[in-house]
C-alpha cells in the first residue's frame, strides 16, 4: 500500500551550504519542523502550510529548495516553484527509498525597490561615471523600479566584494555595504 502523504522536513531561519555533491543547511537559529504532506499537494497549498508553520509574514517570499538526491550519495537543490516540482520533490521517497524529504527555505521581502545608493551602485559597475544624471531622474521612477539581479554585474575590484555576476535578493544587501565600504 502506498502511503498517501509524504514527511516533509522544513528547515528555516539558516543558509544552504553547497558542496561539490551535497548540500547542507546550517546556522545557529535554525528550525526544523516535520510536516506530513498530502502527495498531490499543489504548489499553492505547500506554500500555506509553510507560512503557517514557520509563521512569517506573507510580506515575505519563500524559496524552497528540495535536497534532490542526483545519483548515490550526491545531492542538488531542486528549487521548488510551481505544481511539477513540488510532485517532483514528494516523487523523491519513493523513487530514491529514503524516508523523508528535506526542504530548505529562504525567506526574502516581496517587495525590493531600487534606492538611490543601489542605482548609483548599479550605473557605476556598467561603466557609467557620469553620476550628475542621477540629479536629473524622476524620483517617482527610482521606487517603482525593482531590481532585476539578472541586470547586476559588478566590477571585481578586491577579493572581498562579491564576483558573481547573477545575485540572490539576498546579497543585495551585502553587495551594497561591500560598495559602501570601498567608497
Amino acid at each position: 500500500m502506498i502511503d498517501s502523504t509524504v514527511e516533509v522536513l522544513c528547515y528555516w531561519n539558516g543558509t544552504i551550504l553547497r558542496t561539490e555533491t551535497d548540500l547542507r543547511y546550517i546556522g545557529n537559529n535554525v528550525e526544523i519542523e516535520p510536516i506530513d504532506v498530502p502527495i498531490h499537494t499543489t504548489f499553492v497549498e505547500l506554500l500555506k502550510m509553510i507560512y503557517d508553520i514557520i509563521g512569517v509574514d506573507r510580506d515575505y517570499q519563500l524559496v524552497l529548495k528540495c535536497r534532490h538526491p542526483t545519483e548515490m550519495n550526491k545531492f542538488q537543490p531542486l528549487v521548488v516553484r510551481n505544481d511539477r516540482t513540488v510532485a517532483r520533490m514528494l516523487l523523491v521517497l519513493s523513487k530514491y527509498g529514503m524516508s523523508s524529504v528535506q526542504l530548505f527555505i529562504e525567506q526574502t521581502p516581496n517587495h525590493y525597490h531600487l534606492s538611490n545608493e543601489m542605482g548609483h551602485l548599479t550605473r557605476l559597475s556598467t561603466g557609467d561615471t557620469d553620476v550628475d544624471d542621477e540629479n536629473e531622474r524622476d524620483e517617482e521612477d527610482d521606487r517603482d523600479e525593482a531590481i532585476d539581479t539578472d541586470e547586476i554585474h559588478l566590477p571585481n575590484y578586491d577579493e572581498n566584494c562579491c564576483q558573481t555576476e547573477n545575485i540572490d535578493l539576498v546579497m543585495v544587501q551585502q553587495v551594497v555595504e561591500c560598495e559602501s565600504t570601498r567608497l
